[in-house]
């Protein structure tokens, strides 16, 4: 046969003929898009639109003779219905399938204008033949004898009633119901009928199954049956057109026997398209077996049939997480209004992540899923993930790491195993970190972070996941555990530098508690140090200084704390530095007071800490000796401990202008065993400007008061002691047994009642024998001897 832009240019102007030329040039591009399995959808559908666009331009924008106008016409007619409705299976989804919005727009969008066509080609080729027949017979050439047969034969008789029909087969069952759709079928039938007779081959197949449709919803079954059949079994039948035809043949026993048995007959068609390659049909028969459940409003029945569909899906190569896309969007279009409602897992699975549920209705309907015995592991593997996320969602963690950690115990190849095992560690992580005395969130992070880093070392993030299981063993005392986690940390990976600085830190722990060798730690920690970053370098340098000072390497340690002068310390750092340099000079009081000089001159923000947890310390080996020894230390050591750190603590507050209670009180205590009461006494009465019942504020003062001595601060002093003693002795013991010896030294040495001070003493002592402390004892024991 003669191309068709050919046949038409031989007839036309040279202006025309370039312009049909570069439309069938255009348009064979086109066609080779849309029929190209390598394309994608939406390449196709841009393809069609285009070649209709260009097609449609030409027709309104070019003076075509009437033969030229009615085959243009007609193929844009054969664009819109036969290509439209056969690209991605479009028509036999509205027909037969369970097509989304946008389909069934695309769809009836397409049947309309290509209707509209067929009225306009039907007419256009009326016009072209009226002016060929026309011409005498004996004056027509071969080209008109050509065009004249053609319009007859195949746009009038043939191509144009098969387009109507098919579009008006489409129409009616894809869109219509009832009279209506009794109606149109009616006219296609009469047109499909009349047709096949001047048809042949794969037209005639379509033509058959068409007809077939038609005459079912005119209530001929059995002829309807017969033309599925007979299209079904033609030899020239596509297996698109196979399908059409045993498709049509469920239509028509709903139809006839209602929609159960439609049911029946779609199950048994679904069997026969198990095949992999088989998917595409098989999916369209499970769309229209789930059509026909939600035509009777068994919407769990529509939802278990596409649920059915997973593991074909699957294993036809489809991703797990595709799969599941492409069938819970099916289901999410059956009209439920409440899916917790119904008992289908695969219906409320759908609906999960539909944020208008409340969350303690689909607990409790997952639950209820959960229970039943016939549930597939892939949907328990689904509802086990949904309850968790709903029980977060009620506020109920706990109880959703509890379902996580049944999904990976006894599915953990699940595809929601892996999400899941990461959920549970970090919500048990979460909770064992903000309240460590409960203990069950403790037992499922430590369970949890055992899985993820064992069955799931694979996942992405793993490393993330080894940094917490060291710092949860830390956290426990679990060492060993800690420096197994941070040691499998990949090398390069970015928690390595965190790994290698809380290891370190681990490292120094063990050693604290004997649980690793002094030279096995610093061989640890210099190896890490190796790796590390400056940052990492540094903070590993801090550690060093410390496990020196606990191997009372002093030495090593001062000359390491020199070297970090220079770095690039954080304030934090800053203030463990200024504590370590204190540290480190401990044992010589000479490098103590100038190191506790140095740290106030510098002035930095943590300093006073470090020198108070210094004099804090030299304060409470000093009390302790004498508590225990009864011996008053020697003034010396006051003077090389005590006061050096007291003046330095003073000096730097002073600076800052604190008011810091607590380290006042150091410096307080320091002055007056530095005797030094009257600089004392001063920051004792500004502070209690400030904490006027403080107690241990109030006994200094009484202390200094009762130094100084003079009748009216001991009177003063006297008064405070009294108040003091008025206190419940358990809340402050020494305090207590302080002013209570004190009061009676003041009787002593004012000379007042002082036949009272012996038995006073012996009712006290009758009370508790030890009087708060060797050093209290004594001097009990002075009065005594003096006044018994």
């Amino acid at each position: 046969m003669i191309h068709v832009a050919v046949m038409l240019c031989l007839a036309m102007s040279t202006w025309q003929r370039g312009a049909l030329d570069t439309l069938a040039e255009r348009v064979d591009e086109l066609r080779e898009t849309i029929r190209s399995s390598g394309a994608s959808s939406d390449e196709r559908n841009t393809a069609l639109q285009e070649c209709l666009l260009l097609r449609s331009q030409v027709l309104d924008s070019t003076e075509l003779d009437d033969t030229a106008q009615a085959i243009l016409m007609c193929d844009q007619a054969e664009d819109l219905i036969a290509t439209g409705l056969a690209m991605d299976q479009l028509g036999m989804t509205v027909m037969f399938g369970y097509p989304t919005e946008s389909e069934s727009t695309r769809a009836n969008a397409r049947i309309s204008a290509g209707l509209a066509m067929v009225s306009k080609a039907e007419l256009a080729v009326e016009r072209a033949l009226f002016d060929l027949e026309r011409i005498p017979a004996s004056r027509r050439t071969a080209l008109q004898r050509e065009s004249l047969l053609r319009l007859r034969e195949q746009e009038r008789d043939r191509r144009l009633p098969l387009l109507r029909g098919t579009a008006l087969v489409h129409r009616a069952e894809g869109f219509e119901q009832d009279d209506v759709r009794h109606a149109t079928m009616q006219e296609a039938g009469f047109d499909l009928e009349v047709l096949r007779e001047r048809l042949d081959g794969g037209v005639l197949v379509r033509a058959t199954w068409l007809h077939g449709l038609a005459i079912a919803r005119m209530n001929q079954y059995d002829d309807a049956e017969a033309a599925f059949q007979e299209a079904a079994t033609h030899a020239s039948a596509s297996a698109t057109d196979v399908l059409a035809a045993r498709l049509g043949g469920v239509v028509n026993r709903s139809h006839q026997g209602g929609q159960d048995r439609g049911i029946r007959s779609a199950e048994k068609l679904q069997a026969r398209y198990l095949d992999a390659s088989q998917l595409r049909q098989r999916l369209l028969i499970v769309d229209h077996l789930a059509r026909l459940h939600a035509a009777n409003g068994r919407y769990g029945e529509a939802a278990e049939a596409w649920g059915r569909l997973h593991t074909a899906l699957t294993e036809a190569g489809l991703e797990t997480k595709t799969a599941r896309a492409l069938l819970d969007e099916r289901i999410r279009r059956l009209p439920v209004s409440d899916p917790q409602h119904m008992k289908s897992a695969d219906l409320l699975l759908a609906h999960v992540g539909r944020s208008e549920l409340e969350a303690g209705r689909l607990v409790s309907a997952l639950r209820v899923v959960l229970e039943s015995n016939a549930l597939e592991e892939r949907q328990r593997a689904r509802a086990l993930s949904a309850l968790a996320l709903a029980l977060v969602r009620s506020g109920q963690s706990l109880q959703a790491v509890e379902s996580l950690l049944e999904l990976v115990r006894t599915m953990p190849d699940a595809p929601e195993a892996g999400a899941g095992i990461d959920l549970a560690a970090r919500l048990s992580l979460q909770q064992a970190l903000a309240d460590p005395s409960d203990a069950a969130a403790h037992a499922m992070a430590v369970e949890s972070l055992a899985f993820r880093l064992s069955t799931f070392s694979e996942r992405s993030g793993t490393d993330g996941w080894r940094l917490a299981a060291g710092r949860l063993a830390a956290s426990d005392g679990r060492l060993a555990d800690a420096m197994a986690a941070y040691d499998s940390i990949q090398p390069g990976a970015k928690e390595e530098q965190e790994s290698l600085r809380e290891s370190a830190a681990v490292l120094l722990r063990a050693a604290r508690q004997g649980g690793e060798q002094q030279e096995d730690v610093f061989d640890g920690m210099r190896s890490r140090r190796a790796r590390g970053d400056e940052a990492t370098m540094l903070a590993i340098d801090l550690l060093l200084v410390e496990a020196m000072l606990d191997a009372q390497r002093n030495v090593e340690a001062a000359e390491l704390i020199r070297s970090l002068s220079d770095a690039s310390l954080s304030e934090s750092q800053q203030a463990i530095v200024e504590t370590l340099r204190l540290r480190a000079a401990e044992g010589d009081p000479a490098s103590l007071a100038e190191a506790a000089r140095g740290v106030a001159e510098r002035g930095g923000a943590d300093g006073g800490l470090a020198i108070a947890t210094s004099l804090q310390q030299a304060l409470g080996e000093i009390a302790a000796e004498e508590m225990r020894t009864g011996n008053p230390v020697a003034s010396n050591r006051i003077q090389e401990e005590v006061e050096p750190l007291s003046e330095a603590l003073s000096n730097w507050l002073k600076q800052h202008q604190s008011d810091d209670a607590s380290s006042w009180l150091l410096v307080i205590e320091g002055l007056r065993r530095s005797n030094r009461s009257t600089e004392a006494l001063e920051a004792a009465d500004r502070m209690l400007t400030l904490h006027p019942n403080a107690g241990e504020l109030l006994f200094e003062r009484a202390e200094n008061l009762n130094v100084l001595g003079g009748e009216q601060r001991l009177a003063d002093a006297m008064s405070i002691y009294r108040r003091l003693t008025r206190v419940p002795r358990e809340s402050a013991p020494r305090r207590w047994w302080w002013s209570q010896l004190r009061m009676l030294e003041i009787l002593a040495a004012m000379e007042r009642n002082t036949d009272r001070i012996a038995p006073r003493i012996r009712r006290l002592m009758d009370e508790d024998e030890s009087m708060g402390g060797a050093d209290v004892l004594r001097g009990f024991q002075a009065l005594l001897i003096r006044f018994q």
